[in-house]
């Protein structure tokens, strides 16, 4: 059971990696946009927020840590 524990805090942790990664391309891309899409993409970095607050209250019920950006 360990093992999968293990597995599975170090796969989210991987998760959290890339939607941090996403949503610098999404920031990157507010700059860019019209008034109806920079609003759009403001919800949109909201959201991948949320998951990432959820994924790190995952890893840390499952007892592991949560990796900081690099």
């Amino acid at each position: 059971f360990d093992d999968q524990r293990l597995k599975a805090i170090q796969e989210t942790n991987d998760s959290i990696h890339d939607l941090r990664e996403a949503k610098g391309i999404v920031e990157s891309l507010e700059g860019s946009g019209t008034g109806n899409l920079t609003s759009q993409l403001e919800d949109l970095a909201a959201l991948i927020d949320v998951a990432i607050s959820d994924l790190s209250d995952a890893v840390t019920t499952m007892g592991g840590t949560v990796e900081q950006e690099q």
